[in-house]
């Protein structure tokens, strides 16, 4: 229901999952990107956490973006993770290599403590 309810927003917002946003954009036209989308939570009554939402920039790392929401400044962050996968801002995925990697590793430790009963 909720992504039938978020239909109409700015086209700079895609993709759209369940209740996440996501912006793609050059520098320059990001803050716009988010004007457009506050000005079109307002008109349909729904409120962004802006301490949910984070700003990160592709490329060049050292680069810093002020982005504002409200009058808060969003949280630029060097890596972030987007339904299940982690992005950081070089685009190198060993960061998510090494997540699933560790993750399956636990998961094998409990499967094994069971059949081995540890």
């Amino acid at each position: 229901m909720f992504i039938m309810y978020i239909h109409d927003v700015p086209k700079c917002i895609a993709p759209k999952f369940a209740d996440d946003l996501v912006s793609v954009a050059v520098e320059k036209q990001l803050q716009h990107a988010v004007r457009w989308l506050v000005d079109w939570s307002r008109e349909h009554d729904i409120v962004l956490n802006a301490s949910k939402t984070k700003v990160m920039l592709f490329g060049n790392t050292n680069a810093e973006i002020k982005i504002m929401v409200d009058g808060d400044v969003i949280e630029q962050v060097n890596s972030y993770k987007n339904l299940g996968v982690l992005l950081d801002a070089a685009l190198d995925f060993g960061t998510q290599v090494d997540y699933v990697v560790g993750k399956t590793k636990r998961a094998l430790a409990k499967v094994l403590s069971l059949i081995y009963g540890r």
